[in-house]
């Protein structure tokens, strides 16, 4: 039986060819009664869009391409969940690479995906490929940054305010009562969001009617390493402090072990608050609060601005997104004598 076409729908459904054209090829130009009436039309005389001649006419693949660093980080999981789910309520496929942190592996997959003809990317950068992004810029597809922003960026972007994510995170800590600090993070001046969270913490505990004592310690990205630096660095202090703040989930997943092996106890010992969550913190007892980032709302932000790209629009403004404390478990105010 012969395919209905695009003639056949618009007769059924009483409206132009053009009208029809456009609710079959989601062009978002259409009232939602005409495309609800388009689209039963369709059903009922047995439409099947063929999306490779669709793409051939059109120049575009329906393909997605996102890139992220890796997938054991909770957050960019988060991410790709959304951004799949967004590619299938619109038809179109995603192509998924990680990069692993590596430069010359990031550079493999991104030659690959413009080989490829995607429509467009949505890439969250490996720290050490940030300062090349510019390069992308020969090719003329579509990108869009997440997450990892640098001070300048090359293409529209969508990330959680940095630094206001550790304004929010020193702020908590002074709320509680602490005075006695220490910071984990990853100190690199190219790590530039990093570098915001750090700066933003810093700026919420200055400046305080009383002294506040911080001390704050690099860890590596590995997390591996990471541990083995972290309970060193503990093992250096005194006494356990009165609060801790590991300023991501790599600093976290680092520390809290550290932690364990030292035998210090949260909330008991020292309280502990982490940026970014993940399932592991939701499940600990006592509950772990975290300074959360809205991955499914910076993944929906990114693929609609990527969405504009391609149909030849503006993307607007980068997107600053504000970040959220989430507060877990009971935490009594620090004694001022403690």
């Amino acid at each position: 039986m012969k395919n209905p076409t695009i003639v056949d729908i618009a007769k059924r459904a009483s409206v132009s060819v053009g009208t029809a054209s456009n609710v079959m090829n989601r062009r978002p130009v259409v009232s939602k009664a005409l495309v609800e009436r388009v689209e039963a039309a369709a059903a009922e005389l047995g439409y099947n869009r063929n999306t490779l001649a669709a793409s051939l006419r059109s120049s575009r693949t329906g393909v997605i391409a996102l890139v992220v660093p890796n997938i054991e980080n909770a957050f960019f999981s988060e991410v790709l969940q959304e951004i799949e789910n967004l590619a299938l309520d619109s038809e179109k496929s995603v192509m998924f690479m990680t990069t692993g942190e590596d430069e010359a592996r990031t550079r493999r997959h991104l030659q690959a995906i413009i080989s490829r003809r995607v429509d467009g990317l949505i890439i969250v950068p490996a720290f050490d490929y940030q300062p090349a992004l510019a390069e992308l810029e020969r090719y003329g597809i579509p990108i869009v940054v997440a997450d990892r922003i640098s001070q300048k960026n090359p293409f529209p972007s969508v990330s959680v305010d940095h630094k206001a994510a550790g304004e929010m995170a020193g702020r908590h800590l002074l709320e509680i009562g602490a005075r006695d600090v220490v910071y984990f993070g990853h100190s690199r001046p190219d790590y530039w969001i990093l570098k915001q969270r750090e700066d933003g913490f810093s700026a919420a505990l200055a400046n305080q009617p009383e002294q506040v004592s911080v001390r704050s310690f690099s860890l590596s990205l590995d997390v591996f390493v990471g541990k083995e630096q972290a309970l060193t660095a503990l093992k250096a202090l005194d006494k356990p402090p009165q609060a801790i703040f590991a300023a991501s989930n790599l600093a976290s997943k680092s520390v809290l072990p550290a932690l364990q092996a030292k035998g210090w106890s949260i909330p008991g010992d020292t309280r502990f608050l982490a940026m970014d969550d993940f399932e592991a913190l939701t499940m600990m007892q006592p509950g772990i609060s975290v300074i959360s980032q809205p991955s499914a709302q910076i993944a929906s932000q990114a693929w609609q601005k990527l969405m504009h790209l391609i149909d030849g629009e503006e993307a607007g403004e980068n997107a600053l997104l504000q970040p959220e404390l989430i507060v877990r478990g009971s935490t009594p105010v620090i004694a001022a004598s403690a």
